[in-house]
């Protein structure tokens, strides 16, 4: 009596198991394809788009999605992959102006008259131009990225550096720096003008030192100090003596003899000062270029007579003997009369002066 339901139940199934079978290979034979055709048309796209967005995101833009739909994914993987080659395009577009710029700014930087030094916010060298390095001696691409304290002949613009560092303000700092070179008593001098470089939103991109080679104004700046030391001396001296001896004749009162001795001084020094004047306006009128001539036909024997003349009581003075040898084809002939006569009147005053008597 037990056995009779289970056995009914199972005599039920035996009649329903073709048809269930049939119906169970009927629906995964629909279900499974569909899934396919899903995951196909749908899901698959769909992940490769999510793939392609990501890399696109991150700045990989040579990526495109192989598109064999034709339905609303398919248009949109399209539409996708146009836009990619449009962003493509614009970025190489972007990236080969940035090379012709960045080729313009170096020839920029290496046609400069001084030198050039960048360090970037790790203190690393980011440019070094060939000026620089030709003056310290440096393989310009072998210390791009290194270390400015690893380079012992730049430790004098990292000192600049920690110096611009301690200000408290963005000003920029100038210093003057000298270089020895080998060539014996040989020596460079530099100005230096290091300044910190920012971003609009104040970012620190790091400091900028120009190097501009100022020898020659050295030079110069040291031969005007020695030119007015030397016209102060050549002025002072003279000028003490007619001070000295026109105070003797304002305040004492001595005989004729002294007197005119005195006063002979005093033109001698005069004359001595208005030739230094003189030869010094000739001198910066040769400079100038501006020196003017007044040519004339004269007797250049003559003139030349006249001016050992004016030097004759200093020459026997010191028991100088003036000796004179004239050609006669030197008797008339253009000249400027006035700086003939300063010329040999410049050279008898020397000859006197520093020959011994």
């Amino acid at each position: 009596i037990l056995l009779e339901p289970a056995v009914s139940y199972i005599h039920l199934l035996k009649n329903f198991y073709p048809p269930l079978l049939i119906i169970l290979v009927f629906i995964l034979g629909i279900v499974i394809p569909l899934n396919y055709y899903t995951y196909i048309q749908f899901f698959r796209p769909i992940h490769r788009l999510t793939e392609v967005a990501s890399k696109v995101a991150n700045k990989d833009f040579d990526v495109t999605i192989i598109n064999t739909n034709n339905n609303e994914i398919g248009r949109l993987t399209h539409v996708f992959n146009k836009s990619i080659a449009q962003i493509r395009a614009f970025n190489q577009m972007n990236i080969d102006k940035i090379i012709v710029e960045r080729k313009k700014l170096e020839h920029i930087i290496e046609q400069l008259v001084g030198g050039l030094l960048i360090i970037d916010p790790e203190n690393k060298i980011a440019i070094c131009n060939h000026v620089l390095a030709g003056w310290y001696h440096l393989d310009k691409q072998a210390i791009i990225n290194k270390k400015l304290t690893d380079i012992q002949e730049l430790q004098v613009y990292h000192d600049m550096i920690k110096e611009l560092t301690l200000q408290k303000n963005n000003d920029t700092i100038h210093k003057k720096i000298t270089l020895d070179l080998p060539e014996p008593g040989k020596t460079l001098v530099f100005q230096a003008s290091a300044t910190n470089i920012f971003t609009s939103g104040n970012t620190f991109l790091g400091t900028s030192i120009y190097i501009r080679d100022i020898t020659k104004e050295h030079e110069i700046d040291q031969l005007k100090s020695e030119l007015i030391s030397f016209v102060a001396h050549e002025l002072r001296s003279p000028l003490v003596s007619i001070i000295g001896f026109s105070e003797i004749l304002l305040e004492d009162e001595m005989n004729q003899k002294l007197c005119k001795e005195y006063l002979s001084i005093i033109h001698s020094e005069s004359s001595r000062l208005s030739e230094f004047v003189d030869n010094f306006l000739d001198l910066t009128q040769i400079e100038s270029g501006k020196l003017s001539f007044n040519l004339k036909e004269a007797d250049f024997i003559k003139t030349v007579k006249e001016v050992i003349n004016l030097y004759k009581t200093q020459a026997e003075a010191k028991k100088i003997k003036i000796d004179t040898d004239f050609k006669p084809a030197l008797q008339v002939v253009k000249y400027d009369c006035m700086l003939i006569e300063r010329a040999i009147g410049n050279y008898l005053s020397n000859a006197i002066k520093y020959n011994p008597p």
